[in-house]
C-alpha cells in the first residue's frame, strides 16, 4: 500500500510539474503571438490614416478640424485595440514593460523629455532653420474663438492624448512583444531599435514636404530611442509616457507663448 501511495504521489507531482511546464511554455509564447497582432494594427492604422488624408486632399480641406480629428482617430483606434488585446493576455509578463508609474518616474520622465526636446530642437534648427512646423503656427487673421480652439487642440491632442496612446502601443505593447525573458543586451537594443524606427515612420509620413518629413523622422528617432531606453531600463511605462508629455509639451509652449 505504501509503495502504491508513493507512486501515486510521484505521479501527481510529475503531472503538476508537466502542467506547470506546459503553462510556462504557453505563457512564454504570448509575446510572440502578440507581435504579429501589433504589426497588423500598425499597418491598419497607416492605411486608414492615408485614406483619410487622401480624401482631405481631394476636397482641399486637409487643414480643417474635422479631417485633422478623423486622421488622428483613424491612426489611433487600431493602436488602442491592439493595446487592449495584448493587455488582456494571460501570459506571465516577464520582460514586458508594465503599465505602471512610480514617483521616481517623474524625475526620469520629465528630465529625459526636456533633454530630448533640446536635442531635437537643435536638429530641427540645423536641418530646417526652425524648431516648429508651419502648420503648428497660430493662424493669423482668425477670430478669437478659433484661436482658442487651435490652442486647445495644440495642447490637448499632442501633449496629453497622443503620448498616452502612442506609449501604450509602441512601448507598452510593441516593445513588450519584442522583449524576451533573459534576452541579451544585443537583443534588447535591437528591440528598442525596431520599435523606434516603426515609431518614427508614421510621424515622418505626416509631413507633406520632403524636408519636414526628414526632420520629423530624425527627431522622432531621437525621442523614440530615449523612450525605449527608459522603458527597458525601468520596465515601466511611466517614465517614457511622462517623457513624451514633456517632449511634446515643451514644443507646444514655444508655439503658444
Amino acid at each position: 500500500m505504501r509503495g502504491a501511495a508513493t507512486l501515486a504521489l510521484d505521479g501527481a507531482l510529475h503531472k503538476v510539474g508537466l502542467m506547470g511546464t506546459e503553462r510556462s511554455r504557453a505563457e512564454s509564447r504570448w509575446p510572440r503571438r502578440d507581435l504579429p497582432a501589433a504589426l497588423v494594427a500598425l499597418g491598419a492604422a497607416a492605411v486608414l490614416a492615408f485614406a483619410v488624408r487622401g480624401v482631405a486632399l481631394q476636397t482641399n480641406d486637409s487643414g480643417s478640424l474635422i479631417f485633422i480629428t478623423a486622421g488622428y482617430l483613424a491612426f489611433w483606434v487600431p493602436l488602442i485595440a491592439a493595446a487592449i488585446v495584448v493587455r488582456n493576455r494571460k501570459w506571465d509578463g516577464r520582460g514586458r514593460v508594465r503599465w505602471t508609474l512610480k514617483p521616481i518616474d517623474l524625475l526620469w520622465g520629465f528630465g529625459a523629455g526636456l533633454v530630448l526636446r533640446v536635442v531635437a530642437s537643435g536638429i530641427e534648427m540645423l536641418m530646417r532653420g526652425s524648431a516648429t512646423l508651419p502648420i503648428m503656427s497660430v493662424p493669423i487673421g482668425v477670430s478669437d474663438s478659433q484661436r482658442i480652439l487651435f490652442a486647445i487642440s495644440l495642447l490637448v491632442v499632442p501633449v496629453l492624448v497622443a503620448p498616452v496612446i502612442e506609449e501604450l502601443f509602441f512601448r507598452g505593447t510593441l516593445l513588450s512583444s519584442l522583449l524576451r525573458t533573459g534576452a541579451s543586451t544585443v537583443m534588447r537594443v535591437m528591440a528598442v531599435a525596431v520599435t523606434t524606427v516603426l515609431f518614427a515612420i508614421p510621424h515622418a509620413l505626416q509631413a507633406s514636404v520632403v524636408l519636414d518629413a526628414g526632420v520629423n523622422f530624425v527627431t522622432t528617432l531621437v525621442f523614440g530611442a530615449g523612450a525605449g531606453v527608459l522603458a527597458v531600463t525601468t520596465k515601466r511605462l511611466g517614465a517614457p509616457l511622462l517623457a513624451h508629455i514633456a517632449f511634446n509639451g515643451a514644443l507646444a509652449l514655444t508655439v503658444l507663448v
